[in-house]
């Protein structure tokens, strides 16, 4: 689920926020911060 949130994010298709409502179901607040800070895999 990670790698499909990261890449809807990346494709614009949803925004910062909506990445961030994900955790705690469906990944974790870090990986959350992780795609919209580009952290690195």
């Amino acid at each position: 689920m990670f790698e499909f949130i990261r890449l809807q994010y990346r494709m614009g298709r949803i925004n910062a926020g909506q990445v961030r409502a994900f955790a705690p179901k469906y990944i974790t607040a870090g990986q959350a911060e992780e795609i919209v800070g580009g952290g690195a895999l």
